[in-house]
C-alpha cells in the first residue's frame, strides 16, 4: 500500500498536479506585529484557498526582529508560497505553569506546564485573514495583528 500511495503522488508530480517542484512560486517575507510591537516567535502558515489541496502550503517562524520568510511545505522545500490567494495563519503561544492534582500519586499537588495563546483565534484556528500572492510575490509584507 506504500509503494502504490508514493507511485500515485509520483506520477500525480508528473502531471504538474501541484507539486511543490511544478508549481507557480513567488517569494514572500515580511514583519508580524501585535498592536505595534514585534511578535518574535510566532508561526505564520499561508494554505492556498480553492486548490482543493493540491497546492502545498508554506511556513515560516518570525525571528527575534519579527521577520519571517516564507518556504514550501513540501519537497523541494522552495522559499516562497504559490501564488494566489491564501489562508493565513499565525500563531504564538507562551507556557503557563499551573498547579494540578496528580491522581495515580494520591492527589500529591504537582504542576503541569501547558500552552497558552497570545492572540486570538480570529487570526489563527478561526483565521479571518487572507492575502493574495501575485507572480512578483511579497518581499515586505507586514501583518499588522490588533487584540484587546
Amino acid at each position: 500500500m506504500r509503494r502504490f500511495t508514493m507511485l500515485a503522488v509520483l506520477a500525480a508530480c508528473a502531471a504538474g498536479a501541484g507539486c511543490a517542484g511544478t508549481t507557480a512560486v513567488a517569494p514572500v517575507a515580511g514583519l508580524v506585529t501585535l498592536n505595534g510591537k514585534p511578535l518574535a516567535g510566532a508561526s505564520v502558515e499561508f494554505q492556498p484557498i480553492g486548490s482543493q489541496g493540491v497546492d502545498p502550503g508554506s511556513m515560516a517562524k518570525t525571528d527575534k526582529d519579527s521577520r519571517f520568510v516564507l518556504k514550501m511545505q513540501l519537497p523541494p522545500f522552495r522559499e516562497g508560497a504559490v501564488r494566489g490567494k491564501h489562508q493565513v495563519r499565525i500563531y504564538v503561544y507562551t507556557e503557563l505553569t499551573a498547579p494540578t492534582l496528580d491522581a495515580d500519586s494520591g492527589g500529591r499537588k504537582k504542576s503541569a506546564t501547558v500552552p497558552l495563546p497570545l492572540i486570538p483565534p480570529r487570526f489563527n484556528s478561526s483565521s479571518e485573514l487572507t492575502v493574495e500572492v501575485p507572480a512578483a510575490g511579497l518581499p515586505d509584507h507586514h501583518f499588522k495583528l490588533i487584540s484587546p
